[in-house]
């Protein structure tokens, strides 16, 4: 990607770097690779910088029930 001078090369077929480029520029939890293209696409010619700038300011957060705490001071 950068290492390699090329400032425009996009990875495709992760996991997680979707979602990281889609929650930093959309607002949105979850993408796959096509949405994250459409995404990226008016950052044409630095789109290995948006994705690394995504990653590094770090994932969507977690969705789902939070454990309601309990006061264990009283017993």
């Amino acid at each position: 990607m950068l290492g390699l001078g090329d400032p425009d090369s996009v990875i495709v077929g992760d996991d997680q770097i979707p979602s990281y480029v889609a929650w930093h520029l959309a607002g949105e939890r979850r993408a796959e690779d096509p949405r994250m293209l459409e995404l990226l696409e008016p950052c044409k010619g630095q789109r290995a910088r948006v994705q690394a700038f995504a990653k590094m300011a770090g994932a969507p957060p977690r969705h789902g029930h939070r454990i309601s705490l309990v006061d264990l001071q009283g017993h």
